[in-house]
């Protein structure tokens, strides 16, 4: 988890992700924003975390197994995959990670 220290540095949020103590890993910064020049911009999110919801069994495809994958999945398996999210009304923070001390 990142955000930017409004000085075109990032700053990384004391995580599973951060060294000890919540200092910064190199390594994480690298991986996570070194790469691209591109962000992900929504309109609506949520995180559950720990309250997460099991995703149906007919939905997993949808899960990337990877950091950068390209979705190249059928459209009505994506159509039903948001579907089934617009039904939950919780949006934004829901819950802490679920392997947070």
């Amino acid at each position: 988890m990142w955000r930017s220290d409004g000085n075109g540095s990032f700053r990384q949020a004391d995580s599973l992700c951060s060294e000890p103590g919540g200092v910064l890993s190199r390594e994480n910064l690298e991986v996570d924003t070194g790469y691209t020049d591109r962000v992900l911009v929504g309109w609506e999110y949520a995180y559950w975390g720990r309250s997460a919801r099991r995703i149906p069994t007919e939905l997993r495809e949808m899960l990337p197994v990877t950091q950068g994958h390209l979705n190249r999945l059928p459209l009505p398996l994506r159509v039903a995959f948001v579907d089934w999210l617009r039904v939950m009304p919780d949006r934004g923070y829901i819950d802490r990670p679920a392997n947070w001390p």
